[in-house]
């Protein structure tokens, strides 16, 4: 009651029982989103700064990682700046492993889901074929995007929708496959020298 309360504003603070009638939890609302708004997809490519031997990144790294993506820039607006080439670049530069195989292609990106850098550029209202280069740093790693804004995609809360849908397929189908069988647990062991 208290989330979907329509005079809820941010800040507002409430105790709430457990579903379970076991504990009480004290819920801050921070603020109501509808998660209609579209998705967008983007290609990149990334150039990581170099991490010293203690996992820091230097200012000289980042430099360095900055340098080699404007060089990458240059090299793509020297040529027909078309999606295909950008996706070529990708292919050959880029140190995503999760995109570089698909010319750097991510598809539905939804509000958050990105580095705040690359989120950002994402949502600011680009259209198609618009480029840029940014920072992006988080625990994973620390280096330069090069950002090609491909076009808005599906509605999130569309996209949402049907992942629920789709994962409650599948359970469904797990469900009636494993049904009638019973679990069997067993334990093995191996004691050496017996």
């Amino acid at each position: 009651e208290f989330l979907r309360d329509s005079s809820r504003k941010e800040g507002d603070v409430s105790v709430v029982e457990s579903a379970a009638g076991d504990g009480y939890y004290v819920v801050v609302f921070l603020a109501r989103e509808d998660n209609h708004y579209p998705t967008v997809s983007a290609r990149h490519i990334l150039i990581r700064a170099e991490a010293d031997e203690n996992g820091a990144y230097t200012d000289e790294a980042k430099q360095a990682a900055l340098a080699r993506i404007n060089e990458i820039k240059a090299e793509f607006e020297s040529g027909d700046r078309t999606e295909e080439s950008f996706a070529a670049l990708a292919g050959q530069y880029s140190e995503d492993a999760g995109s570089n195989t698909n010319g750097g292609l991510y598809e539905n990106i939804y509000k958050g889901q990105m580095v705040p850098e690359f989120d950002a550029f994402c949502f600011a209202g680009h259209k198609s074929g618009d480029i840029d280069v940014v920072y992006g740093e988080n625990s994973g790693y620390a280096g330069y995007h090069l950002v090609y804004f491909v076009g808005e995609g599906d509605l999130y809360s569309n996209v949402i929708a049907e992942n629920a849908l789709l994962s409650d397929a599948v359970n469904a189908f797990v469900e009636e496959q494993i049904e009638g069988y019973e679990p069997v647990l067993r334990f093995w062991s191996r004691y050496a020298g017996r």
